[in-house]
């Protein structure tokens, strides 16, 4: 495997803006499926990863914030009081659809929806809305965000959002005109004007790039961050303009104004990817990517379908050269990945069921599991061993839930009325106990959401000082949090002499606190305090005083 680090320069920018009606279980004797699972090693010498180099150029125009008003929104869209039923998150005026949603959540009651809005039959958009409180309510109460694009003549669709811990949220987009990478960083998930405000960062692809035809993003942990400017991996495929079709990239911030990565699959004459999409483990910092991978180009019989591939990040920008690792599956389509306190999901259609690859100890060793036997777009998340996967059929939305790390899964429809879910590849998406879909009841496309139903911990984190730094942990959902890993850390102070960290797992009954300390702090100044456990992440500004610290 051979790769190669390129850079692209570009200016960043500021941008602001159950009903159950059935519930059926697999059998156990479809749980387990009969083809081998093969984990296969790459090596830098593989031709696959030769490099095709370029030059990238900045983007100049200038993104900016505004809202736009629900017309002829749907009752109780704006403030509903109730969960378990199907709410209107985006459903606008007759003529504008909104579609094909993206979701993130911080198991801490902080929610983000991105979608694809068409403004009319030329111009799409981007639209935003997010919860602080679980989904109960959503802001803006009355507008919903969104950027300028199309006034910047820059036409994308189907966002991809990811949580990602402590470093806030990361996405990207899939361009339609120009082919203009973008990828978005949401420092504060909770709240679009905190700090440096939710940024948009284009980058000029257009003299390397003449389409890209996927595009997903992956949420890192600063403590596996390749760079300190970068809060996650964009994945993405697409043809270069020297004529090699349905290359597979992947991309992360160096700085603030530089995306860098390796790139796999340049004048390759066998294969094309497509499909692609990536998560990291928040808790591990472990990569994986999966893609549709086809031999488009030579009569040798090389079967199409799914590959997974992971690498470990260790915080550097040299990860990459780390060991790579792989599976194939025949003749499987439309994957989706996630992965969570060192387990790994990931599904996809296989033979007109959906089918999951799962590990549960790392990528040390992975099985096979039969979700639903007839389903079409799926899509996963998981708070560790809890998994859920939504796909559709005959027209609704269904979730599959596993409470024991994939090995059996029960299914239930999601939408409380019948027939009018839109299937279509990125028309769902899952996140920690949400689901959102692109839903037509109302004769134009709009985007609903609904919990899955399933019992879930939900980590809050608070901070206090004096002569011993504390953060009391509390676990508000309605599961036990399961050794967690966490990570406690003071750093600052005159000459930036502060430096104390504790890391260890801790467990949390469903109600209960727990309390967490750092080592005894000596010194005088400013102090970060940050307390990171599991995916949820709580920073404070302190004075530090001797041994006493002032929050």
């Amino acid at each position: 495997m051979k790769k190669k680090n390129f850079g692209i320069w570009a200016i960043t920018f500021v941008i602001a803006g159950l009903m159950i009606t059935s519930v059926v279980s697999i059998p156990a004797d479809e749980n387990t499926a009969e083809r081998n699972v093969v984990i296969k090693s790459r090596n830098l010498d593989n031709p696959m990863f030769t490099p095709c180099p370029y030059e990238m150029k900045s983007a100049s125009s200038q993104i900016e914030l505004k809202n736009s008003p629900l017309d002829n929104t749907m009752p109780g869209n704006l403030n509903p009081t109730t969960l378990g039923t199907d709410i209107p998150v985006m459903v606008m005026a007759e003529d504008v659809d909104v579609q094909n949603p993206s979701i993130m959540d911080d198991i801490a009651g902080n929610i983000v929806i991105a979608s694809e809005a068409w403004l009319d039959v030329f111009t799409p958009n981007i639209f935003l809305r997010y919860s602080n409180d679980g989904g109960v309510t959503w802001i803006p109460e009355d507008t919903i965000l969104s950027w300028t694009l199309p006034e910047n003549d820059i036409y994308d669709s189907m966002p991809a959002i990811d949580f990602a811990g402590d470093n806030g949220g990361f996405g990207t987009m899939l361009p339609i005109d120009p082919p203009m990478l973008i990828t978005v960083t949401f420092p504060d998930i909770s709240d679009h004007e905190a700090g440096e405000g939710w940024l948009i960062n284009p980058w000029t692809t257009d003299s390397h790039m003449v389409e890209i035809d996927s595009a997903d993003a992956g949420g890192v942990n600063s403590q596996f961050s390749p760079d300190p400017a970068a809060r996650g991996v964009v994945i993405f495929t697409g043809d270069e303009a020297t004529g090699e079709d349905n290359i597979l990239y992947i991309s992360w911030h160096e700085g603030e104004d530089t995306l860098t990565g390796v790139w796999t699959g340049s004048a390759d004459d066998s294969y094309e990817w497509e499909k692609a999409v990536c998560d990291v483990d928040l808790s591990t910092g472990m990569y994986y990517e999966s893609y549709l991978k086809y031999d488009d180009k030579t009569g040798d019989p090389k079967p199409d379908g799914v590959e997974l591939e992971w690498c470990q990040l260790d915080g550097t920008g040299d990860w990459w050269q780390g060991s790579w690792y792989y599976i194939h599956i025949d003749g499987s389509d439309n994957p989706d990945v996630k992965a969570d306190g060192g387990n790994c999901y990931l599904v996809y259609e296989l033979d007109g069921a959906i089918e999951c690859l799962y590990s549960n100890d790392n990528a040390d060793n992975f099985q096979t599991v039969t979700v639903a036997n007839a389903g079409q777009f799926p899509s996963v998340t998981a708070v560790g061993e809890t998994v859920i996967c939504s796909y559709t059929r005959n027209g609704n939305l269904y979730t599959s839930v596993s409470n024991n790390g994939g090995d059996t899964w029960i299914e239930t429809q999601v939408n409380d009325v019948s027939d009018s879910v839109v299937e279509q590849l990125h028309c769902a998406d899952v996140s920690g106990n949400f689901v959102t879909w692109t839903d037509d009841r109302d004769g134009v496309n709009g985007i609903y959401l609904d919990t899955s139903g399933i019992a879930v911990p939900v980590i809050e984190i608070g901070i206090s000082g004096g002569m011993k730094v504390n953060a009391v942990v509390s676990n508000t959902g309605s599961a036990d949090a399961v050794d967690l890993p966490y990570t406690m850390t003071a750093t600052g102070g005159i000459l930036g002499m502060i430096n104390k960290e504790t890391s260890d797992t801790i467990s949390i009954p469903a109600g209960e606190d727990a309390t967490i300390s750092l080592p005894i702090i000596i010194g005088l100044g400013a102090v970060t305090i940050t307390a990171t456990v599991g995916t949820a992440s709580e920073e404070v500004m302190g004075t530090q005083i001797l041994i006493f610290t002032k929050i």
